[in-house]
């Protein structure tokens, strides 16, 4: 699923969304663009909503207070898709039957066309004027405040509410003794339009590592670090148990809210995950039947010399397998094991790493 590809201009009404979204690690990456990055629905559940705008006494024009209203409605109809829209129009009973049945089928119309030339043009409506026949309030003694309850607009719609998987960002972050920033920020946000008066689409936060961090604005840093402690050096051995152990999780999950009325409106579901890797990078290194020092990088490493010990299991096996399939005693125990374990001797091994590194951004060949 493509988001961002609407048939209308969103911006003609106001509208609460953002254009990108970018993640500044080492280098600046655009994790989504409207129109171009593609995107996973997790759920859809159909939703009914309704909302009510007033009138002025004998008038079907819409108020500013009111186009305020529609336009949020349209915001949130053109983000999402939606069944016909009903509107049922009234007005208060002073005045003839038959003009107060046409000024409310005026204003039913007058919200439809509304809604139309703001971009639900290919939205199906059902506009119904009622006159008088379904007062909130009767009597011959009601206030103003009454009477324009009773003048009013009732707008009916469902619409499919979708839950979209956050976007994925991988990234190889240094131990937690040395964290890297790492910046999320939202490019070209617009709330003006937002449905939610409470600023709820006016922050970020994330949450990972056990902590919440949450500002008002467009971007927020959040220092990150891999599994690995200050215990590495020690206990590297057992951090490589977890890399080769596929069951075992590496890396550390931080969660990005960057909600909008157009892109991920629910507040509870995170727009981008985080998974930061530990910055580490595993050598193996060998050398057989070789006196001098070993080097890498210009830097000597020391390595294991003397396998004989390890390999015992694997040469009783072997001394038992060549039992089995009729090879002679003298052949298999006294000639070739013999000459694996005097070379084990001469073989040396070591398991090293790198890590916490100067990562550099990536640089344009000339």
């Amino acid at each position: 699923m493509i988001v961002g590809k609407p048939d209308t201009n969103i911006k003609k009404v106001g509208s609460c969304k953002f254009l990108k979204i970018k993640v500044s690690d080492v280098d600046d990456f655009f994790v989504f663009e409207e129109g171009k990055t593609r995107v996973t629905p997790t759920s859809t559940k159909p939703s009914e909503e309704t909302h009510i705008v007033y009138f002025d006494f004998k008038k079907h024009e819409i108020r500013s207070d009111a186009q305020s209203k529609l336009k949020l409605l349209i915001s949130l109809l053109m983000a999402n898709s939606h069944g016909k829209i009903i509107i049922d129009a009234h007005a208060d009973e002073r005045g003839a039957d038959n003009f107060n049945m046409k000024l409310s089928q005026d204003r039913a119309e007058s919200v439809m066309n509304f809604l139309k030339n703001n971009g639900l043009g290919k939205s199906k409506f059902e506009p119904h004027g009622h006159g008088e026949n379904q007062l909130i309030f009767k009597g011959k003694t009601l206030n103003e405040e009454q009477h324009q309850k009773n003048r009013r607009a009732t707008i009916r719609f469902n619409y499919y509410d979708t839950t979209l998987a956050p976007i994925v960002y991988e990234t190889i972050v240094p131990t937690a003794k040395k964290p890297r920033n790492i910046t999320v920020s939202a490019i070209t946000r617009e709330t003006k339009g937002c449905r939610y008066p409470k600023g709820e689409h006016k922050t970020i936060m994330i949450k990972g590592d056990g902590k919440e961090t949450k500002k008002q604005g467009d971007s927020l840093v959040q220092p990150g670090h891999s599994i690995i402690g200050d215990d590495f050096v020690k206990n590297y051995l057992i951090y490589f148990g977890k890399y080769i152990n596929y069951l075992s999780t590496i890396h550390i999950n931080y969660y990005a809210y960057i909600n909008s009325c157009i892109y991920y409106p629910q507040k509870e579901n995170p727009t981008l995950h985080i998974k930061a890797y530990p910055d580490i990078v595993w050598l193996a290194h060998g050398k057989y039947d070789y006196d001098e020092d070993y080097f890498f990088h210009n830097h000597s490493l020391s390595l294991q010399k003397g396998f004989a010990p390890e390999f015992s299991a694997v040469l009783d096996e072997i001394y038992n397998l060549g039992q089995y399939i009729g090879i002679s005693n003298y052949l298999t125990k006294d000639i070739l094991l013999a000459y694996i374990k005097k070379e084990a001797e001469k073989l040396e091994i070591g398991l090293h790493a790198t890590h916490d590194r100067t990562l550099e951004k990536k640089r344009r060949c000339t």
